[in-house]
């Protein structure tokens, strides 16, 4: 379930145990202590384009590669919280 307070500009999945903080031109997914920034671009009032790159990282640990498969469970999520907040999300480029 997401949740948004007031006071903090983080979308929380209560049940999931991640948040994720929309900015303009960014998004960053945060799971416990680890963080990973992704490209974002608006295009428009209601719609955003996530930018997927081969060589997703953590945030705290650059030099290692995300796998494939982590890397999907973490755009779904960061996906479905961006249409969470209303808008229309769009994925470009391939991992």
């Amino acid at each position: 379930m997401f949740k948004k307070s007031w006071f903090s500009p983080w979308i929380n999945n209560i049940d999931e145990g991640f948040s994720v903080l929309v900015s303009r031109d960014f998004a960053i997914y945060r799971e416990g202590a680890r963080r990973l920034t992704l490209s974002i671009d608006y295009g428009g009032r209601h719609g955003a384009t996530i930018f997927l790159g081969s060589g997703a990282r953590w945030d705290d640990n650059p030099g290692a590669s995300i796998d494939a498969e982590t890397q999907m469970m973490i755009i779904e999520r960061v996906k479905k919280a961006l249409e969470w907040s209303g808008l229309q999300v769009s994925l470009f480029g391939g991992i």
